[in-house]
């Protein structure tokens, strides 16, 4: 697509283990400071108004490149794997 801008948008699906919301936003925070620090993009967390502890991550990276590199990213793979548990 000769005219695409290169920014690419992801979305995840979360639900959250009762009596870990908590412990999830603080991570889901953590982890957009990161994205944003780093310059990757930005990440916006949007709850499921039906479904009780179900969460949207939206992540708008700035490239294809810049998904990669926060894929590859030891600090970030080290966040997501603590908001997965």
């Amino acid at each position: 697509m000769a005219s695409s801008d290169g920014r690419r948008l992801s979305v995840a699906l979360v639900d959250v283990a009762a009596g870990r919301e908590g412990e999830f936003l603080a991570l889901a925070n953590e982890f957009q400071g990161l994205v944003a620090q780093k310059g990757y993009g930005s990440v916006e967390l949007i709850s499921d108004e039906s479904v009780a502890l179900r969460y949207y991550a939206v992540r708008r990276w700035t490239s294809a490149a810049s998904a990669a590199a926060c894929h590859a990213d030891q600090a970030a793979q080290a966040l997501t794997v603590k908001m997965y548990q």
